[in-house]
């Protein structure tokens, strides 16, 4: 069974015949999160209560809830729910703990995210996957996340955790942390324990640099440093023998030589970083498939986008001409225009794209893009989906409507012609 929480506070639900699945990843770090639950009233009693009793047996195999407040967990308790989720974000409670977290035997998924409690952590259920502390106004890491022994995933993302003498309580089997504008100053080498870390967010850290990390886990796949005031690449990067995506966005960064020995990158986000011109070290980025320039006033070195790219972000780059180089990128398949005003140049595009985010802000399609893209425009048009422009099938009712009312037009310009020219001689 499935419990849902309307925006009344009403409690809606609906059976599941199969087992729940893995429920999906939440890290709050921006570029791979989900966003965040919405808020909902505190649901009452008489509200729990008026789910039948068959829907809370042995058999209910998945249950999410959105609260705003935890006096309601006795109720769902004793009526036999097992909550598998929950979130208590944005209650901005600073007590402790409730009491009745222990003994929801069954959530895999909480946040409480937004409050700062007064203690009573050991209260935390033992068999959480999923964790969300950010913006608790932490100061230090509560010793019982070292008995969470399940725990994969944690965000203690806005907390001021710069003392790193707490460190040694995170659990040793974490996968993805997010310790995103924690006021970090430098890396804990206590994250060297961490030896099944794959994901890592320190954005908004602007005070890390150098050899402030030196501790990072070499087995890292995926690594943010947005907006943390960087200069240079941290040259510890490369020893990350693993890591395939990259996020240097928002850093004013301008030394980039330390990317000739990353080989191994798959997706590199370099959004906002004062570029004028593709660095020159991203040609040798060999396994590069998606790559993102936006928000960057560039003006050449497109002759160093590798060639074997399959997404490319140049939204907000102050085009005005389609660069000529992107016809050597014969696997691209994905490009992103926005915000741009391409006045020409259509012709080097190269002809196996799939799909074209929009130039500008009308749905006009270029005149050269019927040359360059002929036999795709025979059977699709330019249209907008989903706030973008893509290429989207033609609605044969759509056709029929179009050339009826077109039919209807020209019929009623040549009777207003005709009564013209009859009013005219007489």
């Amino acid at each position: 069974m499935r419990v849902l929480v309307s925006k009344r506070g009403a409690l809606r639900y609906r059976h599941v015949q199969q087992p729940a699945s893995q429920p999906a990843s939440v890290t709050p770090c921006a570029r791979l999160s989900s966003a965040p639950p919405q808020m909902v009233p505190p649901l009452s009693d008489a509200d729990i209560c008026a789910v039948p009793p068959h829907c809370c047996t042995a058999g209910a195999v998945d249950l999410t809830l959105d609260l705003s407040d935890w006096h309601v967990i006795d109720t769902l308790h004793t009526a036999g729910v097992r909550l598998a989720r929950l979130s208590l974000a944005g209650t901005r409670c600073s007590q402790p703990l409730p009491a009745q977290l222990a003994a929801l035997t069954q959530l895999t998924r909480l946040s409480l995210a937004g409050n700062s409690f007064a203690g009573g952590w050991d209260r935390l259920p033992r068999q959480l996957a999923q964790l969300d502390l950010s913006r608790c106004n932490l100061v230090q890491l509560p010793a019982v996340l070292a008995a969470l022994t399940q725990l994969s995933e944690l965000s203690l993302a806005g907390n001021e955790l710069w003392p790193l003498d707490t460190w040694q309580h995170l659990p040793a089997q974490l996968r993805r942390l997010d310790l995103s504008n924690c006021s970090l100053v430098s890396v804990a080498d206590k994250l060297t324990r961490l030896t099944q870390l794959s994901a890592l967010c320190l954005s908004c850290n602007k005070y890390l640099s150098g050899h402030s990390l030196d501790s990072l886990p070499r087995q890292l796949q995926q690594l943010e440093l947005s907006s943390c005031r960087l200069r240079d690449v941290p040259t510890e990067l490369p020893r990350l023998m693993r890591l395939a995506e990259l996020s240097l966005d928002d850093n004013p960064i301008q030394n980039w030589w330390p990317l000739l020995w990353m080989e191994g990158l798959r997706q590199l986000h370099l959004q906002r970083c004062r570029l004028q011109k593709v660095p020159t070290e991203v040609a040798g980025l060999t396994q590069l498939t998606s790559l993102s320039l936006a928000g960057n006033p560039l003006q050449g070195g497109w002759q160093h986008l590798p060639t074997q790219l399959r997404q490319l972000d140049l939204q907000w780059c102050g085009l005005r001409r389609m660069p000529v180089e992107l016809a050597a990128l014969t696997q691209l398949t994905k490009l992103s225009l926005g915000r741009n005003h391409i006045a020409g140049g259509w012709q080097h595009l190269p002809v196996q794209l799939q799909q074209l985010a929009p130039h500008g802000r009308g749905p006009q399609l270029p005149a050269e893009l019927s040359g360059v893209l002929g036999p795709l425009l025979s059977t699709k048009i330019w249209a907008p989906v989903a706030g973008s422009l893509r290429y989207a099938p033609v609605n044969p009712a759509t056709m029929a409507l179009t050339a009826l009312a077109g039919f209807g037009i020209g019929l009623s310009v040549i009777l207003l012609i005709t009564c013209v020219l009859e009013w005219a001689l007489r």
